[in-house]
């Protein structure tokens, strides 16, 4: 199973963004696990698998300590090759 993210605007100006995974392979995708590198983004992910050729959301909560662009990654975990995908979250907080 393979997916890919589509993270369509690295501009925010609310806490809260959304992510497109794509389930690209033959079988069913689940992401066992998401989660971020600090405690200020706080991510969701779907809670059923993800049928081949579909697509779903993760959700990304943001709590910037102030102003200007920040970079943090989120790992999701899936019963993909490799099982671990590492994802940057950009956001430029105005």
């Amino acid at each position: 199973t393979r997916f890919k993210c589509d993270w369509s605007s690295d501009v925010c100006s609310s806490d809260l963004g959304l992510g497109s995974v794509t389930n690209t392979g033959t079988k069913p995708l689940v992401l066992s696990d998401v989660k971020a590198s600090c405690g200020c983004t706080t991510p969701s992910k779907p809670e059923g698998p993800i049928a081949p050729g579909k697509s779903d959301k993760i959700e990304v909560g943001f709590k910037p300590n102030g102003k200007g662009v920040s970079e943090k990654t989120i790992t999701i975990t899936a019963n993909t090759e490799p099982r671990i995908t590492v994802v940057k979250v950009k956001a430029d907080v105005q």
